[in-house]
């Protein structure tokens, strides 16, 4: 084809079947339409998999054609230059980069995905047991659960000392089931027990006048004669958790107002105060002599500010390649990555997560949390449907702890529906948990997914170091 500006030239035309009778404003609007209208112009769209074709072959097919036919026979034609895109190249650029590195390369330098193999693959065994579905031979051990799949379990496959197991024992699968997970103490679950029966023979409980049932969490007034329902629920009073004297001393509002204040012992204050002492006292105290309060102050706690200004200690951790970073190294570059993206939630400080006390988070958000075993990791929703949350683990050993989960429901406000591990890299020792965490964290930050990322192992500390130095976070070195 040629025209007088451009002279001689190739094209790519196309001859749609549902463009009838050259009626263009009609073709536009199905979905099958390789045309859009701008400006009241046809042009090709951007987002159609001819765009992307064309885009591949400009330095032969500059033209985009559609041609077609009139009910008189006559032929109309609709022709769009394209020109290069550069943001589309520096996408697909990067696309090809990463099937490089992950297919081409491994093929080229060691036949990964054509090698020979000669392993003969073994068939599992009907009468099999353990996940290597091997036949039963000592030792084994037993999974509690009489409904477990796999019933009898190698103790070498899953590394295992029989004298160190308890009774009753749950195997990897079903340890996971939620009728079979552990509370943190059986002793609180028995008392919480004794007090939802005993608040079961009263009529009406609480400030709600609701019934009393055997799931719900009730605090128990020590008035003696409470007359203003005894048993209370935590939702009614606007409580979290139970308080520090809740087995002891605690009372309900108007069963601390009967009680006659005492007089100070070190110091004087107005009667006000003492009041206002008097329900502070029985609130996070389990003796009313012990310890007196004579004056009270409220205040708001800024939870995502740093933990403490990094010292020179804190920057010898960190250069340390066996140094574990502590909270305040963590929350300092948590500050950094709230700067970097300020639209992000989460990034609260790591101490909130082991007493439940994180802001709820209500859009996309990163978090990197203590796991209470000496291990960081950083949990995000970036990319999660609603309820589901990634877990950033760089020394995952198959199971979730079941802290972990409750740190991330507590984030969500006690709607995570599933926590799932995201398969990254993970690390060579046992220290360099909190650096990870960090370096995934950026990742998601700035607008890289960690899945696609492998570091630069031995350079992660010293960027992390001076990033502190600097005040800005920046992507870590990566290969």
């Amino acid at each position: 084809m040629s025209c007088d500006c451009c002279g001689l030239g190739c094209g790519e035309v196309k001859c749609p079947l549902t463009l009838k009778n050259s009626n263009f404003e009609h073709y536009i609007s199905e979905k099958s339409s390789v045309l859009e209208n701008f400006n009241g112009q046809f042009h090709l769209k951007r987002s159609h998999n001819y765009y992307f074709q064309v885009q591949q072959q400009l330095f032969t097919l500059p033209d985009f054609v559609v041609f077609t036919t009139n009910q008189d026979g006559n032929i109309e034609i609709v022709s769009d230059r394209i020109t290069p895109d550069l943001q589309l190249y520096l996408g697909v650029v990067k696309k090809l980069e990463m099937f490089w590195k992950i297919f081409i390369l491994p093929e080229v330098l060691g036949r990964w995905y054509t090698r020979r193999c000669d392993v003969l693959v073994k068939v599992a065994s009907e009468t099999g047991i353990c996940f290597c579905r091997g036949q039963k031979s000592d030792p084994v051990v037993s999974c509690a659960n009489t409904e477990c799949p796999y019933g009898f379990f190698h103790t070498a496959c899953l590394v295992l000392d029989e004298a160190s197991l308890p009774k009753t024992w749950y195997c990897p699968h079903c340890c996971r089931l939620s009728q079979f997970k552990r509370g943190r103490s059986t002793k609180s679950k028995q008392q919480l027990s004794e007090e939802n029966q005993a608040a079961m023979l009263l009529d009406t409980i609480c400030i709600c006048n609701g019934k009393a049932d055997l799931t719900a969490k009730l605090l128990e007034c020590h008035g003696g004669n409470c007359d203003n329902g005894h048993y209370f629920h935590l939702n009614c009073l606007g409580l979290k958790r139970m308080p520090n004297n809740a087995k002891t001393t605690w009372k309900c509002l108007l069963c601390r107002k009967d009680v006659t204040s005492v007089k100070p012992t070190t110091c004087t204050s107005s009667s006000s105060n003492e009041s206002t002492a008097s329900e502070v006292s029985n609130d996070s105290s389990d003796s009313d002599t012990d310890i007196e309060n004579t004056g009270t102050s409220t205040g708001t706690v800024d939870k995502y500010s740093a933990l403490a200004k990094l010292t020179s200690t804190d920057y010898d951790i960190i250069s340390d390649p066996a140094g574990w970073l502590t909270c305040y190294i963590i929350q300092e570059a948590q500050v950094l990555l709230q700067a970097a993206n300020p639209a992000l939630q989460g990034l609260q400080q790591p101490t909130l997560g082991c007493v439940r006390n994180f802001d709820v988070v209500t859009s996309e958000f990163i978090q990197i949390l203590h796991t209470g075993n000496d291990h960081w990791v950083c949990i995000s929703s970036i990319g999660c449907v609603p309820g589901t949350v990634g877990l950033y683990d760089s020394l995952f050993s198959d199971t979730i702890s079941q802290e972990i989960e409750e740190q991330t429901n507590d984030l969500l406000g006690g709607n995570l529906v599933s926590l799932e591990f995201v398969p990254i890299q993970q690390q060579t020792n046992g220290s360099d948990c909190g650096t990870f965490a960090i370096a995934f964290a950026t990742c998601l930050a700035l607008g890289t997914n960690p899945i696609h990322v492998t570091f630069d192992i031995p350079r992660m500390r010293p960027h992390l170091l001076d990033c502190f130095k600097e005040g800005k976070i920046t992507m870590f070195p990566i290969f």
